[in-house]
């Protein structure tokens, strides 16, 4: 009598009374928090998770049904007449109430559906459904142009190339944002050597820094080893050319830029080291800024430009792979994926040079006055020999008019539809990858 007496006192004394309850918006808040909380965690594994597929699936589905069931328990917390029993063995388990019928599912879920997480993503899971080709197999798909990237000298030139653009993605760099990079290639050939082909490389580089100063790339490559390039930079800010530096090896591949606004114009000469099939150019992206890019690029020519099964023009994304595993006879750890078709015309509006239009004006302005724009290279310490932008300009301008046979004409009539009416045009939008575009003769 005296301990059922005990037992009854303690057991009402550890009852909550009405004192002890939480006002009822308090508990609600907390419930709206715990939701918002789980389904937030949910969508944020899914999305950027660092888990595998699997594992990522699992966690959000996880998270998902804990939040349904808190819901529901929430909503009818006076209805407990939802009542599942189990037995295993001498052990029996009860779950009350509607809040349990989402926890249910997910074990229903985990246990019946063997492969959850694979299906959600619904994508292909190998490299190859996934559209990636391997680099022993990708160095086999330019027809004419295969020997640049199969025979043993081209090869051991462009693996290198191919790894520094892959995997050095100059993160240490003050890269501007919303960047665009529109880029023009001009082939030619000149009378006193029309077996020879030629080019120039025009290529607007347009951003924001995030702080004053800002660090631009300035790349010019041979497509040949022993090729030889000439390069140099402007830079322009309030509708006037603030100065100029000459591309070289090393730091000199860095442009520092202090003002808000970027505005660089590359201008390149390839004279010599170009193969005489066709050609292929690279973008590197990750160089230019740390987010996507918006990425345009053309081909112009005096001659056509084929468009036609392995010989037609394409662009890659280069992707780096963990290893070359899944590259057979190759031991480069790259992967390239087909982006874009390049759009061929014999004829062109002039369009693809609308983007340099105010700097084809002010290049030729420059070589009216003849004046040299200040050594932007030289104030950080570099060597400015051989530093002469308007005779590298006029120099490029005359072999331009000795080629179209249109005598005392400026960079943007030189370069216009009636000297140059064949064309290839890229349009790709937030390029993340670095890029490379194939094209052959016709």
């Amino acid at each position: 009598m005296f301990q059922r007496a005990a037992s009854t006192a303690i057991h009402q004394a550890m009852q909550p009374g009405p004192a002890d309850a939480l006002p009822a918006w308090v508990t609600t808040v907390l419930a709206i928090a715990v939701i918002l909380g789980a389904f937030g965690t949910a969508v944020g594994m899914l999305v950027r998770g660092d888990f595998s597929r699997l594992e990522r699936f699992r966690l959000t589905l996880a998270m998902l049904c804990f939040a349904l069931s808190s819901l529901s328990g929430l909503l009818f917390a006076n209805q407990s007449a939802t009542e599942l029993i189990g037995k295993w063995g001498a052990v029996t388990l009860t779950l009350v109430g509607p809040a349990a019928l989402w926890l249910v599912a997910l074990i229903v879920i985990t246990r019946l559906w063997k492969d959850v997480g694979q299906a959600p993503e619904g994508g292909p899971v190998t490299p190859a459904e996934r559209g990636l080709v391997a680099y022993g197999e990708w160095k086999f798909k330019h027809a004419g142009l295969n020997y640049l990237f199969t025979n043993y000298v081209n090869e051991e030139y462009r693996v290198r190339e191919i790894l520094s653009f892959a995997y050095f993605r100059a993160v240490q760099k003050r890269k501007p944002i919303d960047v665009k990079v529109a880029t023009v290639f001009v082939y030619f050939q000149i009378p006193e050597q029309p077996e020879a082909v030629r080019f120039i490389k025009l290529q607007r580089i347009t951003g924001v820094a995030k702080t004053p100063p800002t660090d631009v790339y300035h790349i010019f490559t041979p497509t040949l080893p022993g090729g030889t390039a000439n390069s140099y930079a402007f830079v322009r800010a309030e509708g006037k050319i603030l100065g100029s530096a000459r591309g070289g090896p090393g730091s000199r591949r860095w442009l520092r830029v202090d003002s808000l606004a970027i505005d660089v114009l590359v201008v390149s000469s390839y004279p010599d080291g170009n193969p005489p099939e066709g050609d292929y150019v690279w973008i590197d992206v990750p160089k230019y800024s740390d987010t996507s890019v918006d990425v345009g690029l053309a081909f112009l020519a005096r001659r056509p430009i084929a468009d036609e099964g392995d010989r037609s023009s394409k662009m890659w994304a280069v992707h780096a792979a963990r290893s070359a595993a899944g590259a057979p006879g190759t031991d480069v750890p790259v992967m390239f994926k087909s982006c874009a078709k390049g759009h061929v015309a014999k004829e062109h509006d002039g369009t693809v040079l609308r983007p340099f239009a105010q700097w084809l004006a002010d290049l030729d302005a420059l070589l009216v006055s003849g004046s040299q724009p200040p050594d932007m290279a030289s104030l950080e310490g570099e060597s400015a020999t051989a530093n002469d932008p308007v005779g590298f300009l006029r120099g490029m301008l005359g072999e331009l008019r000795t080629c179209t046979e249109r005598k005392e004409v400026g960079f943007a009539a030189a370069l216009g539809p009636e000297a140059f009416p064949h064309v290839c045009t890229f349009d790709e939008m937030d390029v993340e990858q670095p890029v490379i575009a194939t094209f052959q003769w016709n």
